[in-house]
C-alpha cells in the first residue's frame, strides 16, 4: 500500500487585512455598483464573530458609501442598500465608528457618519447616529 505524502505548506496571509476584507474589496472593483452592494450585504450576513473581529477597526460603510456617491440616478436604491448594510453591520457588532484608509482619499481615515454628511445623506446619517454611532469621531488619527 502506497503511503501518502503530506504537504509541510503554510499558507501565509496578508496580517494587515483580513481574508473577508480582501474579498470585499475586490467585490467592489469586480462588480458594477448595485450588484458589489448586495454582494458585500450577502457576505457581511454571513460573515462569523471571528471574521468581524479580523476586521480590527475596519469598516466596509466607507468603501460602501464611497462607491455608492457616484451614482446619482438610482440614489434611493443605493440609499436603501446602504441603510440595510449599516444594520447588517450593528448586528453583527462592526464599530459604527470604524474607518477605512481610502486610496480614492489619498489614504485619510474616513469614518462613516463623516462621509454621510459630506455627502447629504440624512437618512444614512440619521440611521448611524441612532444604532450608536459617536457623533464626536472625526476623519484623521
Amino acid at each position: 500500500m502506497a503511503s501518502v505524502r503530506q504537504s509541510k505548506r503554510v499558507r501565509i496571509e496578508k496580517p494587515s487585512l483580513s481574508m473577508l476584507q480582501q474579498d470585499l474589496i475586490a467585490l467592489s472593483g469586480k462588480h458594477p455598483p448595485l450588484t458589489a452592494l448586495k454582494h458585500i450585504i450577502r457576505r457581511m450576513r454571513l460573515a462569523t464573530k471571528k471574521d468581524i473581529e479580523d476586521f480590527q477597526n475596519w469598516s466596509p460603510l466607507v468603501l460602501a458609501i464611497l462607491m455608492c456617491t457616484r451614482f446619482g440616478s438610482n440614489e434611493n436604491i443605493f440609499r436603501d442598500l446602504i441603510l440595510e448594510l449599516v444594520e447588517v453591520c450593528h448586528a453583527k457588532g462592526v464599530s459604527l465608528d470604524a474607518g477605512d484608509r481610502c486610496v480614492a482619499t489619498g489614504e485619510v481615515l474616513e469614518r462613516p457618519l463623516v462621509l454621510a454628511a459630506h455627502y447629504g445623506d440624512h437618512q444614512v446619517v440619521e440611521k448611524l447616529l441612532f444604532l450608536g454611532a459617536s457623533p464626536d469621531c472625526a476623519n484623521g488619527e
